[in-house]
This record gives C-alpha cells, structure tokens and sequence, in this order.
C-alpha cells in the first residue's frame, strides 16, 4: 500500500469518525471524541488515527476489520 503524503487536521479525523460510528462500541467512539477534544496531537498519529478509520468504510475482510477496530482502540481512552 502506498503511504499518504497528506496531513490530516483534527477537523478530517473528527469528520471521519462521525463517518464510521456504526462500526465502532459506542464509548470507544465517545473517548476518542473526548481525546480529540482535549489532547494535543501529534500530526503522524492524527494520520494513522484516520487512516484505521477510513479502512472500516471499505470493503474488507473480518479480519482486517477487527486489526483496523484494536488500531483505532489504541488512540482511545477507555
């Protein structure tokens, strides 16, 4: 897979997980809005933050699924 020479700005990363709410537990999606809200981030994982949520909008296997699901957990605190 090539790598995204684009930065993503919070605003991108927030837009994205509204986008893909419905494949996420409800309070890891509400922590990491929280963490959005009051953590400064650094660019590189703002990047990879959005890149795990855009992989829940495509067509993949369960299995890349569940490892893009524990990627986007990781940024989340609870």
């Amino acid at each position: 897979m090539a790598k995204c020479i684009k930065d993503h700005p919070i605003e991108d990363v927030k837009e994205k997980l509204e986008d893909v709410m419905e494949f996420l537990e409800a309070d890891v999606a509400k922590g990491l809005l929280i963490e959005l809200e009051k953590n400064t981030w650094e660019q590189a994982s703002l990047n990879e933050l959005f890149h795990a949520l855009k992989k829940l909008e495509k067509k993949i296997i369960e299995e890349e699924k569940v490892e893009a699901i524990q990627k986007i957990k990781s940024f989340s605190s609870v």
